[in-house]
């Protein structure tokens, strides 16, 4: 078991300890420790039926991924939404949802799938949807320009410079 773990199943034993081994009530026990009665009873629950470790957070392996659809659904909504030319959501729904019974998944709701198409980067909408050249103009971090025909575009750099104008002999010239 993890350090933190072992921690986090320590701190939750010694919350629990009045009650298993001074025989306190555990409501007390619980409001003590500034607790959910409930959460109490599950954490003795499981105590008693599998130790110290039972006290330990669990973590899910799909920790931070959406739990209402599944890889192959999720997978099959982004590729639909990068089509050229572009769906309209109403109809990237429709699809997967013949998607998901002829496969025997989970029909997901409009929302869901909505929430999904708005998280394709647009960096990767713009590529599928209005091709290389557009995704280069706003995407890349060097901004280049191309001419259709030689001498089309034309470039200068000017910057102010003090001049001072001077007549044949190394004589100034007035300025009024």
């Amino acid at each position: 078991m993890p350090e933190a773990a072992r921690n986090v199943a320590m701190a939750r034993y010694r919350m629990i300890q009045p009650y298993l081994e001074q025989k306190r009530s555990l409501a007390m026990v619980a409001d003590d420790a500034d607790v959910c009665f409930r959460t109490a009873q599950r954490w003795v629950s499981q105590y008693r039926k599998l130790g110290l470790v039972a006290l330990a957070r669990k973590s899910r392996d799909d920790r931070g991924a959406r739990r209402v659809v599944s890889p192959k659904i999720k997978a099959a909504i982004e590729g639909l939404a990068l089509e050229r030319p572009p769906l309209p959501i109403r109809s990237i729904c429709r699809q997967i949802r013949q998607f998901a019974e002829a496969t025997g998944e989970r029909l997901p709701r409009y929302g869901t799938v909505y929430d999904l198409v708005r998280e394709v980067p647009g960096s990767l909408l713009t590529l599928a949807h209005r091709g290389s050249k557009a995704y280069s103009e706003g995407f890349d971090l060097v901004h280049r320009r191309e001419a259709p025909r030689a001498n089309a575009i034309w470039q200068a750099d000017h910057a102010q410079l003090s001049i001072l104008l001077l007549r044949g002999m190394g004589r100034q010239l007035d300025h009024g």
